[in-house]
């Protein structure tokens, strides 16, 4: 498939179009013809060097190479992956705040639960669990995630949950959560001020960590870039990422 093709395909499921999120899409352009595609969630060096030798020629991620988070490693990633003409594709919050396949949406896929409403621009999702507590409502986490978590227990109830993955336990994002009435918030990882937050309006909050709580939905584009274009698609694991949870 022409790299032209896997852009627009990716644009237009991704809704990156116009001026919408004109900052997402595609950041460095590789061969023209790409016969492999890898999916991940970081734009880590870990990743790059997995797909230089797993022959990847198109790397989609959901965090590019910020300054903001990467610093001064911006230049040298990118350096490394032109240095094999890999092409590098990214959606942030194009992926967290889409209607059909956002961050939230791809986790409570893993659990199945029922969505009552969005919250935070599509971006955080309200729904309800069937478990009795915090340690039943835990463990499940801990199983299907294969990460650790952290635990705020601050009432007893569990069954009206805001959701947010990534970094989604911030004070603004609780407060719109508790004002559709949750009683326990899920995310990947807080500040000092949002597990504050959730401790003066007992709210239980349960960390999951970054990587783990965003990785589903980029499984799942994996197997649906692949169905959709019947192209070689892959996930790249990033065990680096992982072990930060």
């Amino acid at each position: 498939m022409k790299i032209e093709e896997i852009t627009s395909y990716l644009d237009s499921l991704l809704e990156i179009t116009g001026e919408k999120h004109n900052n997402e899409g595609l950041t460095i352009r590789g061969r023209k013809n790409v016969s492999k595609i890898g999916v991940s969630v970081n734009l880590s060096f870990s990743v790059i060097e997995k797909a230089i030798n797993e022959h990847i020629d198109f790397l989609l991620t959901h965090h590019a190479n910020w300054e903001s988070t990467d610093a001064e490693y911006v230049k040298s990633k990118r350096t490394r992956l032109l240095q094999y003409n890999i092409s590098h594709y990214f959606a942030h919050d194009a992926l967290d705040m889409h209607g059909e396949y956002s961050t939230a949406l791809g986790f409570n896929n893993l659990f199945g639960w029922k969505i009552h409403k969005h919250f935070n621009n599509t971006a955080g999702i309200i729904a309800a669990s069937e478990y009795l507590d915090i340690d039943d409502l835990s463990g499940v986490l801990s199983k299907k995630l294969k990460s650790k978590l952290e635990i705020f227990k601050n009432n007893d109830k569990v069954d009206n949950i805001g959701i947010i993955p990534g970094w989604g336990a911030r004070p603004e994002w609780i407060k719109e959560a508790k004002g559709i009435g949750i009683n326990t918030f899920i995310s990947g990882e807080a500040i000092h001020f949002g597990k504050l937050y959730a401790y003066e309006s007992n709210i239980n909050l349960i960390l999951a960590g970054h990587y783990a709580t965003e990785k589903p939905i980029m499984e799942f584009f994996t197997g649906k870039i692949s169905e959709d274009t019947g192209m070689e698609t892959v996930y790249i694991e990033d065990h680096d990422s992982a072990a930060l949870f």
